[in-house]
C-alpha cells in the first residue's frame, strides 16, 4: 500500500523538526506522476517544475506564507531498490535546470547516508539538494529579488533518516544561500510534492 500524502507529511514535519532548528510546517502538498521516461512531454515534468519555484503559497486558513523548502518524496516502484533509476533521471534533469543553483553535494550525501540508516538500499538513491532562484517577472527586474528555496529529493523510505540526518544544516544552507547571516530564527515553512 502506498502512503498518503497526509501520512508522509506527519513523518516528514516530525524528521525535520529539531529543538534546536526550529519547526517545520509542510503549508502545501503536491502528487504527481510520471510516465515511462519521456519526461519533457510530460505534463507533470512542466508540473513540477512550476511547483518547485512557486515563492508563495496561500494555506487553508487564507494566510499567504513564503516556502522555503521543496521537499520531493519518491515512492518505492516495489523493486525493493528505492526507486533507483528513475532518482537518477530526475535528479539529472533537475541538476541540469536553470532554475537550479548552489548544488550542494556534501549535504546531499549526509542524507543519502541517513536515509541508508533507515533502509540500507537507499544507499542507491541519488538524493539531490539545492538552492532554487525564485522565478522573477520582468516588471520585477529591477525590484527586490524574491525568496528561493532549498530543493531536497529523497526516497519516501528513507525519508526519515535522510531528513533527521541534515536538518539543521538545511536550515543554515537556506541563510545562507539567500544572503541571511546571524541567529534569525523565522519561521520556517515547507513545501511538499509527492511522487
Amino acid at each position: 500500500n502506498l502512503p498518503s500524502l497526509s501520512d508522509i507529511s506527519k513523518r516528514l514535519e516530525s524528521s525535520f523538526s529539531g529543538t534546536r532548528s526550529g519547526t517545520i510546517k509542510v503549508v502545501k502538498e503536491t502528487g504527481l506522476q510520471f510516465g515511462n521516461g519521456d519526461h519533457d512531454g510530460d505534463y507533470d515534468w512542466k508540473s513540477l517544475v512550476e511547483s518547485i519555484q512557486l515563492t508563495t503559497t496561500t494555506t487553508d486558513d487564507g494566510n499567504v506564507v513564503d516556502i522555503d523548502f521543496s521537499i520531493l518524496v519518491v515512492l518505492d516502484n516495489g523493486n525493493n531498490d528505492c526507486n533507483f533509476t528513475f532518482s537518477l533521471d530526475l535528479s539529472s534533469k533537475l541538476r541540469e535546470h536553470p532554475m537550479m543553483t548552489k548544488i550542494n553535494d556534501t549535504l546531499a550525501l549526509q542524507a543519502r547516508r541517513g536515509a541508508a540508516s533507515q533502509n540500507p538500499t537507499c544507499g542507491l538513491f541519488e538524493i539531490l539538494v539545492g538552492y532554487v532562484v525564485a522565478q522573477q517577472e520582468p516588471q520585477e527586474a529591477q525590484s527586490e529579488c524574491k525568496k528561493g528555496s532549498m530543493l531536497v529529493l529523497v526516497p519516501e523510505s528513507g525519508l526519515d533518516g535522510a531528513l533527521k540526518n541534515v536538518r539543521g544544516l538545511l536550515k543554515h544552507a537556506l541563510k545562507v544561500a539567500r544572503g541571511k547571516t546571524g541567529n534569525n530564527s523565522g519561521g520556517n515553512h515547507n513545501h511538499h510534492n509527492h511522487h
